[in-house]
């Protein structure tokens, strides 16, 4: 039976245009389809998904180095991994803390005159580490990568190394959260997820770096690591900031 490919308008005969590649029984989009596209969404992952998120907790040099030697058909892809973790993780968060009913709350020890500065970025982190991930990524090419690595080398390092983060975040927020009922959404909780993501990051680079054999590599992991908590500590307050005095009363203005 002859079809009309709904995405670029010639006829085909198959269940799948032999032209664009789209199925030619689209039909609208309902509740049913909706559901269906999520839950394709997490059984459909590629084993390579699994395999790439291991080896990240336990072999982060071999990954890193072999993807940016040519070997990536057996990896998943570093923008794809980044993003997934990264939306595992919102919805991991996002689930835990509206079941659990929990608050962002700042520490009375942090000496802060707008202290929902900080609770703002307590609610948004996943968006202002986004922000931050370029930041970190030329920060490390000038810091580390140069001469080894390429400028963009250093951006599929930052999303593998972010992408691993937000997984370890993820089981630690369902440890933490759901078994002893702490507070995910806590400034406590937050310096935590901090100093974990810190020595991943080191240890991961650590690993790279020696694999790639390059030279004075704990000096200048030091220097990065200490550089990396002061930019990603002024990124999150002008994020915080522009949240809280822009984006908050634009919103309001505009709902009402």
């Amino acid at each position: 039976m002859e079809k009309i490919c709904l995405n670029c308008g010639r006829k085909v005969r198959h269940e799948f245009c032999p032209y664009c590649g789209q199925r030619t029984d689209v039909e609208r989009l309902d509740m049913k389809h909706f559901t269906i596209e999520i839950l394709q969404f997490f059984t459909h992952i590629e084993s390579t998904f699994f395999k790439t998120s291991l080896m990240m907790m336990t072999q982060p040099g071999q990954i890193l180095l072999e993807w940016l030697k040519g070997k990536r058909q057996k990896y998943f892809r570093p923008v794809r991994f980044f993003l997934t973790w990264t939306t595992i993780e919102l919805l991991c968060n996002r689930f835990i803390s509206h079941s659990m009913n929990l608050e962002p709350v700042v520490s009375k020890l942090v000496n802060t005159s707008d202290p929902e500065i900080l609770m703002t970025s307590l609610q948004h982190t996943q968006l202002f580490y986004l922000i931050s991930l370029p930041f970190s990524a030329l920060l490390g090419y000038y810091l580390l990568g140069r001469p080894k690595f390429y400028v963009f080398e250093t951006f599929v390092i930052a999303f593998y190394i972010y992408g691993g983060s937000f997984c370890l975040w993820t089981f630690l927020q369902l440890i933490c959260g759901f078994i002893f009922q702490i507070n995910i959404l806590s400034w406590h909780f937050y310096l935590i997820q901090l100093g974990i993501t810190l020595v991943y990051t080191f240890y991961t680079l650590l690993n790279l770096l020696i694999k790639a054999k390059s030279h004075h590599i704990i000096p200048r992991l030091v220097v990065f690591s200490i550089i990396s908590v002061f930019l990603t500590a002024k990124i999150f307050f002008l994020c915080g900031y522009g949240w809280v005095h822009y984006v908050s009363p634009y919103y309001l203005t505009m709902t009402h």
